[in-house]
């Protein structure tokens, strides 16, 4: 009562921890009853150099090729490095202390080929190759050294333009520099240690595993708490994102392509006029697999959860743009359908759950209480992927004076599969948005008010309390210079 301490390990102060993760004090002795605590904070002092500085230095050289045209060869060297701030600053593990070293070298050929097919123009062959040397701690951890290769052909046919294309990637090239947090990171990537953003593949669950603990339970007569129903993390029951590791991003990541990928693409785009509508119908796929296993359940469960399986990733989609004449004027209806597959048929299987009377050890130690006294355990297969992405759009344009065009947009997704958990499906849900407006371009200047209105709705058929439903509206004033 009555003390007051200006810092840390003062006499007559209590013991106490902070929790970063949490945010949280925790005293390691009860304080007396009615004790009052107040806390205050002293954020770090920041000065010019506190943080590294970051180089970019890069150079190309294109010579092209005599007698060839549209044939080139091209160099490229591109380099991205820190130099140390104020050392004294990183004290604290959680803050980006360590500079980055990345060197990439590449090389590019253009190469027009003699034959022309039904007297287009002539295709043309590309390969790039590139070599990396990445480290995200020059300080303490030796540079990683890898490379990339991309073979394709570009030509045009019956009037579209398409290109074939195979990708080869290794695991650790690297062309940017790794994403960074000035501070806790946020929960949803506190376990991704990939220099490289991945592209997000829907929300997945544990609540098939919870059930079939309660189910067990509720057979053997025993009273326990429902799993099913408790949010608590990281044994109750929740959702997670699911990652696709063939997509990659980041604001200093600079590469066209995922590291760890390989396989071919193709894309092919085909005009369909006609005398009154114009039409552009376009395809594509992609067919890619690991370079090397690497699953997420290593990163979200720990070392002890490898794989020796190569995860695949299958891409088809199609659209269409038309021009339909309107009166006077023309509307413009755009068409988009895209299927997608990620897969990792590991059906190696762990010990999620398991009755504590048969010593044996379990990821779930909630689960595993739940358990007690019923000699059941359950299995879980944290490497085991196979979820299906379904998406189709539309929209339309449609011009109704020379400054005023109303605008009608629809999208749709689903998201099916199993993830993480269980073999059987365990992951339903849909995701939908409408929009509807009207841009309006103000005569005589470069100016313009667009006004539209947006309904997000999102529906998990695995765990309904995650539903939800957003109506948005928007006025936007631009103007431009």
């Amino acid at each position: 009562s009555g003390c007051y301490f200006s810092g840390p390990n003062q006499p007559g102060e209590p013991a106490f921890n902070y929790v970063q993760s949490a945010n949280q004090i925790a005293f390691l002795q009860p304080l007396p009853p009615g004790s009052t605590v107040v806390i205050s904070y002293q954020g770090y002092s920041v000065a010019a150099d506190t943080f590294p500085r970051r180089y970019d230095a890069g150079a190309r050289f294109v010579y092209h090729l005599p007698g060839l045209p549209n044939g080139s060869l091209g160099l490229t060297i591109n380099r991205i490095f820190d130099l140390a701030g104020d050392q004294t600053y990183f004290k604290d593990a959680a803050l980006p202390s360590s500079p980055v070293s990345d060197t990439v070298f590449g090389m590019d050929v253009n190469l027009p080929l003699g034959y022309t097919p039904s007297g287009g123009q002539t295709p043309t062959l590309y390969a790039e190759l590139a070599a990396s040397k990445y480290t995200a701690d020059a300080a303490h951890i030796p540079a990683s050294s890898d490379g990339a290769a991309v073979v394709g052909l570009r030509f045009k046919l019956l009037g579209g333009e398409h290109t074939l294309a195979y990708q080869d990637i290794g695991p650790n090239f690297m062309d940017g520099a790794p994403f960074r947090y000035s501070g806790q990171a946020p929960p949803l990537f506190a376990f991704w240690n990939m220099p490289q953003l991945p592209g997000s593949f829907g929300i997945a669950n544990n609540a098939a595993l919870n059930q079939q603990v309660d189910a067990i339970a509720a057979a053997r007569g025993i009273a326990a708490p429902s799993l099913a129903l408790s949010g608590a993390f990281p044994y109750g029951t929740f959702a997670f994102p699911l990652f696709n590791q063939f997509k990659a991003q980041g604001p200093y990541f600079y590469s066209s392509y995922a590291p760890n990928t390989r396989g071919p693409s193709v894309q092919l785009s085909f005009p369909l006029s006609s005398r009154r509508v114009d039409a552009r119908l376009r395809l594509g796929g992609q067919a890619l697999t690991e370079a090397q296993p690497s699953s997420l359940a290593t990163q979200l469960f720990g070392g002890g959860f490898p794989t020796n399986v190569r995860a695949s990733y299958e891409q088809a989609g199609a659209g269409v743009t038309l021009g339909l004449p309107l009166f006077t004027r023309r509307a413009t209806v755009n068409l988009d359908a895209l299927y997608e597959r990620l897969q990792r048929d590991d059906k190696s299987s762990y010990l999620y759950a398991a009755d504590p009377a048969l010593g044996l050890a379990a990821f779930n130690p909630l689960a595993s209480a739940q358990l007690a006294g019923s000699s059941a355990s359950v299995l879980f297969y944290p490497n085991y992927v196979n979820v299906r992405h379904y998406y189709g759009s539309a929209s339309v344009a449609v011009p109704i004076t020379a400054a005023v065009t109303a605008n009608f947009a629809y999208t749709g997704q689903a998201y099916r599969g199993a993830a993480m958990s269980t073999l059987m499906q365990s992951i339903n849900e849909k995701k939908t948005a409408a929009s509807a407006g009207v841009l309006y371009n103000i005569p005589n200047t470069n100016a313009s008010v667009n006004l539209f209105f947006n309904r997000y709705v999102y529906k998990d058929e695995a765990l309904p309390s995650y539903d939800w439903v957003q109506n948005r509206q928007n006025l936007y004033f631009t103007v431009k210079f």
